[in-house]
């Protein structure tokens, strides 16, 4: 009965409007944000303008709909500034007078708002053509039985948006299965699913685990270009014992990490804007079998970075997301000078703050003296010596993550250990 028509993909904070598609006899759809009303409106347009707030953080939002006595018609949920994936569709419903559905209409977006390259429905195997208004009607079909009708998109770079919906049969109107994957570190044994029943909640409320694994890890790592040259004589002793030989990052892009590897990615500070949008360029993937830890956080920059127009906190934030959207072991590690530059929006307490609440643990490593206080606790490597301790830090507590997946779909800020859980601490929070 109500559809979010925005989607947000990107980091959001401030003043926002949202818009929604309602189907039957909607005459007023209400809004919530954090289950806290924000906002409501009777009639088309159907959209409304908010305050996320100055601060950046996770948020849940809720659209309810009603008809003209007060009676719920139904639901839709959409989670913001929390791990999403690089593009998405979703399905709005028409429905008949016995309120099965009858036609669909789809909306998408993407992080860097690219349009797709093609979209396509398909009920039951069936391709569906849109109308001239971009209507999928939907070709008879019994409702005593069990139908599903898929929604796809595909964009430049290989990305691939999808959505599902079955109704019909014991189903009635229509159904999702989700699951959250949830960060943890182990201090020990090897976790298994009968350990971990009862230790993870959201609120009061047990969750159900439907499976645990420990999946190759992704470092993300952002730097303060000033630190580059600060560590010109650790690339020196590198060559010098005879570590990789330097090369260009446009020399390494072929050389992707395969599945089974630990991965290292940049995150270039500077950003570059598309549309009303300021994207931070990504590196494909870098496999640690082939690459030394130390011997990337030297050399590996991105063709784009720069000192100045730097915005190091925004792009950790923005790490933060993408280190996180995909269900693995998770790492930001920033690498500064002893003054960095930065331009950002977000000061980087902030974003150490903000990712905490999305479980993405952080490391910081300062060069050539002692950053300001604002950032925070860091680990020197000045020195050969001190960058082969941190990163050996860094490498075991990626070690010990694991990723639970616990059925339905949760806010990962809200999902908390047990009380008196011993071993086992959820990832980005401080022991």
């Amino acid at each position: 009965m109500v559809t979010f028509i925005t989607l947000y993909l990107a980091l959001v904070a401030g003043i926002q409007t949202v818009e929604f598609a309602v189907d039957g006899p909607v005459t007023k759809v209400e809004l919530f944000l954090d289950q806290q009303p924000v906002g409501a409106v009777e009639g088309p347009p159907w959209r409304i303008r908010f305050d996320f707030g100055p601060r950046l953080a996770p948020h849940e939002m809720e659209a309810v709909a009603f008809d003209a006595s007060g009676r719920e018609l139904g639901r839709a949920r959409q989670v913001v500034n929390l791990p999403r994936p690089p593009a998405e569709i979703t399905i709005a419903f028409e429905s008949g007078a016995d309120g099965m559905p009858t036609a669909a209409r789809l909306f998408w977006e993407s992080a860097d708002r690219s349009e797709p390259l093609s979209v396509f429905a398909i009920f039951d195997g069936i391709i569906l053509r849109p109308d001239a208004n971009g209507r999928y009607q939907l070709p008879a079909y019994d409702p005593t039985f069990v139908h599903i009708i898929r929604a796809e998109a595909r964009f430049p770079g290989e990305t691939t948006a999808r959505f599902d919906a079955t109704f019909g049969g014991q189903y009635g109107a229509r159904v999702t299965s989700e699951l959250t994957a949830v960060p943890i570190v182990v201090d020990k044994d090897r976790p298994t699913v009968e350990a971990l029943t009862g230790v993870l909640r959201a609120g009061d409320l047990p969750l159900a685990v439907a499976a645990v694994e420990q999946p190759r890890a992704q470092i993300f790592m952002v730097r303060d270009y000033a630190s580059l040259a600060r560590m010109a004589h650790i690339r020196t002793r590198q060559e010098h014992i005879g570590m990789p030989v330097p090369h260009r990052y446009r020399q390494l892009s072929n050389s992707v990490a395969k599945t089974h590897e630990d991965r290292m990615h940049t995150v270039v500070p500077n950003p570059v804007s598309r549309a009303d949008r300021l994207l931070f360029p990504t590196s494909p993937g870098i496999g640690l079998e082939q690459w030394p830890l130390p011997w990337l956080a030297t050399h590996l920059t991105g063709s784009e970075a720069a000192l100045k127009g730097q915005k190091i906190a925004d792009a950790a934030s923005v790490a933060g997301i993408r280190a996180g959207s995909d269900g693995t072991p998770r790492m930001v590690l920033v690498i500064i000078s002893e003054d960095p530059r930065d331009a950002s929006g977000f000061s980087f307490e902030q974003v150490r703050e903000y990712l905490r609440e999305i479980r993405v643990p952080i490391h910081v490593w300062s060069v050539g003296g002692v950053p300001p206080m604002t950032w925070g606790d860091t680990e020197d490597v000045t020195s050969n010596r001190g960058l082969q301790k941190a990163s050996k830090r860094l490498l075991r507590e990626l070690d010990r993550q694991w990723i639970v997946w616990v059925e339905g779909n949760h806010m990962i800020n809200r999902i908390e250990l047990a009380p008196d859980v011993q071993g086992i601490r959820l990832a980005g929070v401080d022991p």
